[in-house]
Protein backbone atom coordinates (compact mmCIF):
# COMPACT_ATOMS: atom_id res chain seq x y z
CA UNK A 1 0.00 0.00 0.00
CA UNK A 2 1.56 3.31 -0.99
CA UNK A 3 1.80 5.92 1.84
CA UNK A 4 2.06 9.66 1.14
CA UNK A 5 3.92 11.58 3.72
CA UNK A 6 4.51 15.82 3.40
CA UNK A 7 7.74 16.59 4.76
CA UNK A 8 7.86 19.63 6.61
CA UNK A 9 11.51 21.30 8.12
CA UNK A 10 11.92 22.67 11.10
CA UNK A 11 13.18 26.30 9.49
CA UNK A 12 9.68 26.50 7.35
CA UNK A 13 7.70 25.67 10.71
CA UNK A 14 10.12 28.75 12.38
CA UNK A 15 9.36 30.57 9.72
CA UNK A 16 5.80 30.15 9.69
CA UNK A 17 5.18 30.74 13.49
CA UNK A 18 7.25 33.52 13.27
CA UNK A 19 5.27 35.42 10.76
CA UNK A 20 2.02 34.24 12.36
CA UNK A 21 3.73 36.57 15.89
CA UNK A 22 4.29 38.81 13.56
CA UNK A 23 0.73 39.04 12.51
CA UNK A 24 -0.41 38.96 15.98
CA UNK A 25 1.55 41.53 17.24
CA UNK A 26 0.12 43.79 14.19
CA UNK A 27 -3.20 43.04 15.00
CA UNK A 28 -6.17 43.76 17.97
CA UNK A 29 -5.10 40.34 19.62
CA UNK A 30 -1.79 42.21 20.94
CA UNK A 31 -4.08 44.47 22.81
CA UNK A 32 -5.79 41.59 24.58
CA UNK A 33 -4.90 39.95 28.11
CA UNK A 34 -4.10 36.49 26.93
CA UNK A 35 -1.38 38.09 24.47
CA UNK A 36 1.39 37.61 26.66
CA UNK A 37 0.68 33.95 27.09
CA UNK A 38 0.15 33.40 23.17
CA UNK A 39 3.69 35.42 22.24
CA UNK A 40 5.35 33.37 24.93
CA UNK A 41 4.04 29.74 23.70
CA UNK A 42 4.88 30.74 19.79
CA UNK A 43 8.62 31.83 20.78
CA UNK A 44 9.41 28.99 22.72
CA UNK A 45 7.70 26.45 19.82
CA UNK A 46 9.91 28.93 17.35
CA UNK A 47 13.10 28.67 19.31
CA UNK A 48 12.37 24.70 19.61
CA UNK A 49 12.58 24.68 15.93
CA UNK A 50 15.13 26.58 15.23
CA UNK A 51 17.23 24.25 17.90
CA UNK A 52 16.20 21.68 15.93
CA UNK A 53 17.86 23.17 12.32
CA UNK A 54 21.06 23.06 14.61
CA UNK A 55 20.49 19.46 15.70
CA UNK A 56 22.15 16.32 13.40
CA UNK A 57 22.84 12.97 14.12
CA UNK A 58 25.73 14.09 16.72
CA UNK A 59 25.95 17.35 18.62
CA UNK A 60 29.27 19.12 17.97
CA UNK A 61 30.79 22.52 20.17
CA UNK A 62 29.86 24.43 16.72
CA UNK A 63 26.11 23.45 17.00
CA UNK A 64 25.89 23.99 21.03
CA UNK A 65 27.30 27.46 20.06
CA UNK A 66 24.75 28.05 17.47
CA UNK A 67 22.08 26.86 19.84
CA UNK A 68 23.13 29.48 22.67
CA UNK A 69 23.46 31.92 20.19
CA UNK A 70 19.78 31.13 19.22
CA UNK A 71 18.35 30.85 22.49
CA UNK A 72 20.39 34.57 22.96
CA UNK A 73 18.38 35.74 19.76
CA UNK A 74 15.10 34.39 20.59
CA UNK A 75 15.26 35.80 24.16
CA UNK A 76 16.32 39.60 22.60
CA UNK A 77 13.36 39.28 20.04
CA UNK A 78 10.86 38.61 22.78
CA UNK A 79 11.96 41.47 25.12
CA UNK A 80 11.34 43.83 21.80
CA UNK A 81 14.91 45.29 22.18
CA UNK A 82 15.43 48.25 20.14
CA UNK A 83 17.82 46.93 18.32
CA UNK A 84 14.94 43.84 17.56
CA UNK A 85 15.14 44.53 13.67
CA UNK A 86 18.66 43.62 13.49
CA UNK A 87 18.56 40.85 15.89
CA UNK A 88 15.45 39.27 13.58
CA UNK A 89 17.62 39.53 10.98
CA UNK A 90 20.40 37.27 12.21
CA UNK A 91 17.89 34.90 13.56
CA UNK A 92 16.46 34.35 9.56
CA UNK A 93 19.41 33.92 8.81
CA UNK A 94 21.18 31.13 10.87
CA UNK A 95 18.09 29.72 10.57
CA UNK A 96 17.37 29.64 6.93
CA UNK A 97 20.77 28.64 6.16
CA UNK A 98 20.80 26.26 3.56
CA UNK A 99 17.38 25.23 4.22
CA UNK A 100 15.09 24.36 1.06
CA UNK A 101 13.99 28.00 -0.19
CA UNK A 102 10.92 27.00 -1.91
CA UNK A 103 9.61 25.92 1.32
CA UNK A 104 10.46 28.80 3.21
CA UNK A 105 8.07 30.95 0.54
CA UNK A 106 5.40 28.31 0.98
CA UNK A 107 5.93 28.97 4.62
CA UNK A 108 5.83 33.17 4.27
CA UNK A 109 2.61 32.39 1.72
CA UNK A 110 0.42 29.71 4.14
CA UNK A 111 1.20 32.24 6.66
CA UNK A 112 0.16 35.18 5.32
CA UNK A 113 -3.10 33.96 4.38
CA UNK A 114 -3.60 32.46 7.61
CA UNK A 115 -3.29 35.75 9.35
CA UNK A 116 -5.39 37.30 7.03
CA UNK A 117 -8.32 34.83 7.63
CA UNK A 118 -8.04 34.46 11.03
CA UNK A 119 -8.69 38.37 11.30
CA UNK A 120 -11.32 38.05 8.66
CA UNK A 121 -13.15 35.52 10.45
CA UNK A 122 -12.55 37.17 13.67
CA UNK A 123 -14.05 40.67 12.12
CA UNK A 124 -17.00 39.19 11.08
CA UNK A 125 -17.88 37.35 14.60
CA UNK A 126 -17.42 40.74 16.09
CA UNK A 127 -14.30 39.58 17.59
CA UNK A 128 -12.22 42.22 15.92
CA UNK A 129 -13.61 45.97 14.43
CA UNK A 130 -13.70 45.69 10.73
CA UNK A 131 -13.16 49.17 10.40
CA UNK A 132 -10.81 51.78 11.80
CA UNK A 133 -12.46 55.70 13.00
CA UNK A 134 -11.62 56.89 10.22
CA UNK A 135 -13.91 54.24 8.36
CA UNK A 136 -10.90 52.16 6.65
CA UNK A 137 -11.22 48.63 6.43
CA UNK A 138 -8.54 47.05 9.06
CA UNK A 139 -10.40 43.09 9.66
CA UNK A 140 -8.44 43.80 13.26
CA UNK A 141 -5.14 44.76 12.08
CA UNK A 142 -4.17 47.85 14.19
CA UNK A 143 -3.83 50.08 11.01
CA UNK A 144 -4.78 50.17 7.30
CA UNK A 145 -0.87 49.91 6.65
CA UNK A 146 -0.55 46.85 7.86
CA UNK A 147 -3.66 44.91 6.42
CA UNK A 148 -2.12 46.49 2.93
CA UNK A 149 1.16 44.71 3.44
CA UNK A 150 -0.21 41.70 4.06
CA UNK A 151 -2.43 41.71 1.04
CA UNK A 152 0.99 42.85 -0.83
CA UNK A 153 2.34 40.34 0.88
CA UNK A 154 0.07 37.40 -0.56
CA UNK A 155 0.29 39.07 -4.18
CA UNK A 156 4.05 39.03 -4.56
CA UNK A 157 4.35 35.69 -2.75
CA UNK A 158 2.18 34.53 -5.32
CA UNK A 159 4.30 35.75 -8.10
CA UNK A 160 7.54 34.54 -6.62
CA UNK A 161 5.78 30.48 -7.34
CA UNK A 162 4.45 31.73 -11.14
CA UNK A 163 4.04 35.33 -12.65
CA UNK A 164 2.42 34.22 -15.88
CA UNK A 165 -0.57 33.43 -14.85
CA UNK A 166 -3.43 35.01 -15.58
CA UNK A 167 -5.47 34.55 -11.99
CA UNK A 168 -2.29 36.42 -10.85
CA UNK A 169 -3.33 39.41 -12.77
CA UNK A 170 -7.05 39.43 -11.63
CA UNK A 171 -5.90 38.80 -7.94
CA UNK A 172 -3.25 41.33 -8.04
CA UNK A 173 -6.08 43.82 -9.51
CA UNK A 174 -8.67 42.66 -7.04
CA UNK A 175 -5.81 43.81 -4.48
CA UNK A 176 -5.07 46.66 -5.53
CA UNK A 177 -8.60 47.92 -5.73
CA UNK A 178 -9.42 46.74 -2.65
CA UNK A 179 -5.82 48.68 -1.14
CA UNK A 180 -6.66 51.97 -2.54
CA UNK A 181 -10.37 52.45 -2.24
CA UNK A 182 -11.45 50.62 0.84
CA UNK A 183 -8.31 50.07 2.92
CA UNK A 184 -6.98 53.73 2.10
CA UNK A 185 -3.42 52.43 1.77
CA UNK A 186 -2.27 53.84 -1.74
CA UNK A 187 1.21 52.44 -1.05
CA UNK A 188 0.48 49.13 -0.80
CA UNK A 189 -1.79 49.50 -3.99
CA UNK A 190 0.58 51.38 -5.65
CA UNK A 191 3.53 48.63 -4.59
CA UNK A 192 1.00 45.89 -6.22
CA UNK A 193 0.93 47.89 -9.74
CA UNK A 194 4.75 48.44 -10.00
CA UNK A 195 4.96 44.49 -9.49
CA UNK A 196 2.06 43.37 -12.24
CA UNK A 197 3.90 46.17 -14.62
CA UNK A 198 7.51 44.39 -14.09
CA UNK A 199 5.81 40.97 -14.30
CA UNK A 200 3.92 42.14 -17.76
CA UNK A 201 7.19 43.47 -19.14
CA UNK A 202 9.08 40.32 -18.14
CA UNK A 203 10.04 39.75 -22.21
CA UNK A 204 11.95 43.19 -22.16
CA UNK A 205 13.55 43.36 -18.97
CA UNK A 206 14.49 40.10 -18.30
CA UNK A 207 18.40 39.83 -18.57
CA UNK A 208 18.33 43.30 -19.33
CA UNK A 209 21.64 44.65 -18.01
CA UNK A 210 20.73 48.10 -16.98
CA UNK A 211 17.61 46.89 -15.30
CA UNK A 212 19.42 44.13 -13.58
CA UNK A 213 22.14 47.18 -12.49
CA UNK A 214 19.02 48.91 -11.58
CA UNK A 215 17.69 46.07 -9.06
CA UNK A 216 21.36 45.33 -7.94
CA UNK A 217 22.01 49.08 -6.65
CA UNK A 218 17.97 49.86 -5.77
CA UNK A 219 18.65 50.22 -1.54
CA UNK A 220 21.86 52.96 -2.64
CA UNK A 221 19.89 54.60 -5.55
CA UNK A 222 16.46 55.18 -3.43
CA UNK A 223 18.29 55.44 -0.18
CA UNK A 224 20.17 58.00 -1.47
CA UNK A 225 16.73 60.04 -3.16
CA UNK A 226 15.40 59.64 0.19
CA UNK A 227 18.42 61.36 1.87
CA UNK A 228 18.68 64.26 -0.66
CA UNK A 229 14.35 64.83 -0.33
CA UNK A 230 14.52 64.88 2.76
CA UNK A 231 17.48 67.21 3.65
CA UNK A 232 15.90 69.40 0.64
CA UNK A 233 12.45 69.28 1.66
CA UNK A 234 9.46 71.16 -0.15
CA UNK A 235 11.63 73.60 -1.53
CA UNK A 236 9.79 74.58 -4.64
CA UNK A 237 6.46 73.57 -6.89
CA UNK A 238 8.17 70.62 -8.40
CA UNK A 239 8.43 68.75 -4.83
CA UNK A 240 5.42 70.11 -3.62
CA UNK A 241 3.48 68.28 -6.31
CA UNK A 242 5.60 65.14 -5.60
CA UNK A 243 4.96 65.84 -1.80
CA UNK A 244 1.04 65.57 -2.26
CA UNK A 245 1.40 62.29 -4.25
CA UNK A 246 3.29 60.63 -1.20
CA UNK A 247 1.07 62.03 0.76
CA UNK A 248 2.95 64.79 2.82
CA UNK A 249 6.12 62.24 3.25
CA UNK A 250 8.66 64.19 2.23
CA UNK A 251 7.44 67.33 4.92
CA UNK A 252 7.73 64.21 7.29
CA UNK A 253 10.94 63.47 6.06
CA UNK A 254 12.12 66.81 6.52
CA UNK A 255 11.16 66.92 10.05
CA UNK A 256 13.28 64.43 10.93
CA UNK A 257 16.52 65.63 9.35
CA UNK A 258 15.84 69.33 11.33
CA UNK A 259 15.16 67.25 14.76
CA UNK A 260 16.69 64.00 15.03
CA UNK A 261 20.59 63.42 14.68
CA UNK A 262 22.09 60.81 12.49
CA UNK A 263 24.73 58.59 14.51
CA UNK A 264 26.60 55.48 14.24
CA UNK A 265 23.98 53.02 16.23
CA UNK A 266 20.83 55.80 16.77
CA UNK A 267 18.57 54.04 19.55
CA UNK A 268 20.13 50.54 19.00
CA UNK A 269 20.94 49.95 22.58
CA UNK A 270 18.05 52.14 24.96
CA UNK A 271 14.33 52.78 24.04
CA UNK A 272 13.45 56.49 23.06
CA UNK A 273 10.13 58.39 22.04
CA UNK A 274 10.73 57.59 18.41
CA UNK A 275 7.41 57.56 16.26
CA UNK A 276 7.22 55.47 12.67
CA UNK A 277 8.47 57.49 9.88
CA UNK A 278 7.28 56.60 6.12
CA UNK A 279 9.96 55.64 5.02
CA UNK A 280 12.26 52.56 5.51
CA UNK A 281 15.64 53.60 4.32
CA UNK A 282 15.65 56.85 6.41
CA UNK A 283 13.61 54.81 9.38
CA UNK A 284 16.92 52.91 9.95
CA UNK A 285 19.41 55.48 9.02
CA UNK A 286 17.59 57.33 12.34
CA UNK A 287 16.40 54.54 13.94
CA UNK A 288 19.45 52.02 14.31
CA UNK A 289 22.31 54.33 12.88
CA UNK A 290 25.03 54.73 10.02
CA UNK A 291 26.04 50.86 11.18
CA UNK A 292 22.97 48.93 10.71
CA UNK A 293 22.19 51.15 7.62
CA UNK A 294 25.20 50.19 5.91
CA UNK A 295 24.45 45.84 6.62
CA UNK A 296 21.05 46.57 5.38
CA UNK A 297 22.60 48.14 2.09
CA UNK A 298 24.91 45.47 1.65
CA UNK A 299 22.26 42.86 2.72
CA UNK A 300 20.33 44.11 0.07
CA UNK A 301 23.37 44.04 -2.68
CA UNK A 302 23.67 40.25 -1.53
CA UNK A 303 20.36 39.50 -2.18
CA UNK A 304 19.66 41.32 -5.53
CA UNK A 305 23.39 39.81 -6.48
CA UNK A 306 21.85 36.12 -5.97
CA UNK A 307 18.48 36.89 -7.20
CA UNK A 308 20.65 37.69 -10.27
CA UNK A 309 23.24 34.92 -10.37
CA UNK A 310 19.73 32.50 -9.83
CA UNK A 311 18.72 34.10 -12.79
CA UNK A 312 15.24 34.36 -11.20
CA UNK A 313 13.24 37.14 -12.54
CA UNK A 314 10.33 36.76 -9.94
CA UNK A 315 12.62 37.03 -7.47
CA UNK A 316 14.41 40.34 -8.93
CA UNK A 317 10.66 41.99 -9.49
CA UNK A 318 9.51 41.51 -6.12
CA UNK A 319 12.70 42.58 -4.47
CA UNK A 320 12.99 45.86 -6.69
CA UNK A 321 9.40 46.70 -5.84
CA UNK A 322 10.07 46.32 -1.91
CA UNK A 323 12.62 48.81 -2.90
CA UNK A 324 10.10 51.35 -3.90
CA UNK A 325 7.35 50.69 -1.85
CA UNK A 326 10.41 51.22 1.24
CA UNK A 327 10.12 54.40 -0.32
CA UNK A 328 6.34 54.58 1.18
CA UNK A 329 6.56 52.62 4.42
CA UNK A 330 9.39 51.39 6.74
CA UNK A 331 8.03 47.90 7.16
CA UNK A 332 8.94 46.18 3.71
CA UNK A 333 12.43 46.17 4.66
CA UNK A 334 11.65 44.14 7.88
CA UNK A 335 12.97 40.88 7.90
CA UNK A 336 8.85 39.70 7.97
CA UNK A 337 7.95 41.86 4.83
CA UNK A 338 10.97 41.33 2.89
CA UNK A 339 11.47 37.99 1.33
CA UNK A 340 14.47 38.44 -0.30
CA UNK A 341 16.50 39.43 3.04
CA UNK A 342 14.58 36.54 5.18
CA UNK A 343 16.40 33.90 2.31
CA UNK A 344 19.79 35.26 1.91
CA UNK A 345 21.45 32.04 3.17
CA UNK A 346 18.86 29.73 2.13
CA UNK A 347 19.42 27.44 -0.73
CA UNK A 348 17.24 27.29 -4.17
CA UNK A 349 15.80 23.79 -4.93
CA UNK A 350 13.28 22.59 -7.33
CA UNK A 351 10.49 20.86 -5.18
CA UNK A 352 8.90 23.61 -2.90
CA UNK A 353 7.46 20.32 -1.01
CA UNK A 354 8.86 17.20 -0.48
CA UNK A 355 6.79 14.08 -0.76
CA UNK A 356 8.43 10.78 0.17
CA UNK A 357 6.09 7.46 -1.12
CA UNK A 358 6.40 4.24 0.54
Amino acid sequence: MNRTTLRVAPAAIFVFLMQLLYAASSSEISQSEGYDYIRLAGYLIAGLMAVLVCLKSSITLLQIIKICFIGLLMGLTALNSAGRELVLLALYWLVSKDADQNQLIVSFEYAAITALFCNTILALTGVYHVFDDNNNLTIGFLNPNFLGLFVFDIVALVDLQNNKSKKLYGMAVIAAILCWKYINCRAAALAIVILVVLSLMRGILEGNKLFLLGVKYSYVILSGLSIALGKIGVSNAILMTIDKVLSGRIIAWNVYFQNRPITLLGTLFYARDFYPLDNAYLWLLFRYGVIVFVIYAVANYLVSKKAIEQKTYNMQIVILTLAFYSLMEFSPMSVFNHIGLALLTAKPTNASVQRKIK
